[in-house]
């Protein structure tokens, strides 16, 4: 515990100086202590020869507290891995971040020397600020209004996503050794749905004279139906499929949550064990959405199926309605009194 203590107070003072230039607010202590624990382990790592791993790390301390060290071990990781476009993408942000401090510029315009000749460099904009993909893999780095990214040669498909959840269509380009290209994105705009149009009969409709009509004489009928224990049987089952539903919704939100998947998960994709959980526990939810609604269907069906008025006439007569809307079934009763 003294020895996390004391790294946490070196992060702090060691990316604390940067932040403020890059981040939106200063840090908490969470904040600190998970960048200190990360780059701990970055280090370990390292030496231990696993480059991508301490990559990953290191990409992760500075995602938790932005700073100019974690980012240059970052890029010298990833140069040790044998990733120099995604290590001269990391030398185009510190560039980009920490213009003024010396060590930081030496070493990334080193490495985007040696990198930018095999590699396809891609200027890009957005409309708003944004995260890029490149493919599956999210690009390491806060939203941002334009980036500076080093893909390898081959077709590589880009992508963009907007603050609020909106993004853009992919783009793809057919990566060159020593070429350039240049990309705009912007969010894709919802298409509204057109309301529906009723037509106008050319002439009006003929007029019935009700007091003309024969009414047709109904024969009494003997009840039928299902008993009503059924229709109250799905109900109680509906009820509580939507309880679990419920629960497995705010689960899903809160373990891990979207905060704690970006920011344990930055640098590493799909294979991240935090976003793994939080796609396994969506497909659950969806799962109960889904049974809940086939739940509600059938109980809708039993509605109208249940026999409400047993084989005796009732003095009062009322009959159940049912029906189903966008947000689930309604049930009532209509009938006079």
């Amino acid at each position: 515990m003294p020895r996390l203590f004391v790294a946490a107070a070196a992060v702090a003072l060691v990316f604390g100086a940067a932040a403020p230039a890059f981040a939106d607010k200063t840090p908490d202590a969470a904040q600190v202590r998970q960048a200190a624990e990360q780059f701990d382990a970055g280090v370990t790592a390292y030496k231990q020869k696993d480059f991508e791993g301490a990559a990953a790390r290191f990409e992760a301390a500075d995602a938790a507290v932005p700073g100019a060290q974690a980012l240059r071990q970052a890029i010298r990781a990833r140069m040790e891995a044998g990733q120099g476009a995604r290590a001269a993408t990391l030398a185009a942000q510190a560039l980009d971040r920490y213009p003024t401090d010396a060590v930081t510029t030496k070493l990334a315009n080193e490495i985007i020397a040696k990198v930018q000749p095999r590699t396809h460099q891609v200027s890009i904009s957005c409309a708003s600020p944004c995260i890029l993909a490149l493919g599956t893999r999210v690009v390491p780095g806060e939203l941002n209004g334009r980036w500076v990214v080093y893909v390898d040669p081959g077709k590589v498909a880009i992508g963009a996503s907007f603050a609020g959840g909106s993004s853009s269509s992919r783009q793809e380009i057919s990566a060159e050794a020593g070429k350039k290209s240049d990309l705009r994105f912007e969010p894709e705009e919802k298409v509204a749905t057109k309301p529906a149009v009723v037509p106008i009969p050319d002439k009006p409709p003929a007029v019935i004279d009700a007091s003309k009509e024969t009414p047709a004489k109904e024969t009494p009928k003997k009840g039928s139906g299902l008993h009503p224990a059924v229709f109250i049987a799905s109900v109680v089952a509906t009820a509580g499929l939507g309880g679990v539903t419920i629960w497995s919704g705010i689960d899903t939100k809160n373990n891990p949550g979207v905060e704690a998947v970006k920011t344990q998960c930055a640098g590493q994709g799909e294979t991240c064990p935090a976003y793994q959980e939080g796609r396994k526990k969506q497909l659950r939810t969806n799962i109960f959405i889904g049974a809940t609604a086939g739940m509600g269907a059938v109980t809708v069906v039993l509605a109208i199926l249940t026999n409400w008025r047993g084989d005796k006439k009732a003095s009062p007569t009322a009959e159940p309605t049912a029906s189903i809307t966008d947000h689930g079934a309604i049930f009532g009763a209509a009938g006079t009194f």
